[in-house]
């Protein structure tokens, strides 16, 4: 993991359709998408609201993030160059 932390950094807070406030409710979010070119350096900022695990192209990369007080909410940082590949990812 790497601490690199942006200061221009935004983001936004992503969710299954319909009433996210259900106990116990576990969700997987997916996306896929190309490269024509494998970029030199790519970072995957992520954090949630209690607990991810980041999977990239079948490979576990991190889980977390560590328990804060949500006003002060951290993220992690993963370097993932290594795992693009120039196809779908």
């Amino acid at each position: 993991m790497d601490n690199f932390k942006s200061p221009d950094w935004k983001a936004y807070w992503i969710w299954q359709k319909g009433n996210p406030s259900k106990p116990n409710t576990y969700v997987y979010f997916r996306r896929s998408f190309l490269l024509k070119d494998k970029p030199i350096k790519a970072i995957c900022h992520i954090s949630a609201d209690t607990m991810y695990k980041l999977y990239l192209n079948g490979k576990f990369i991190g889980s977390g993030p560590i328990l804060t007080e949500p006003k002060w909410q951290s993220y992690d940082s993963y370097d993932v160059s290594k795992l693009l590949r120039n196809r779908e990812n």
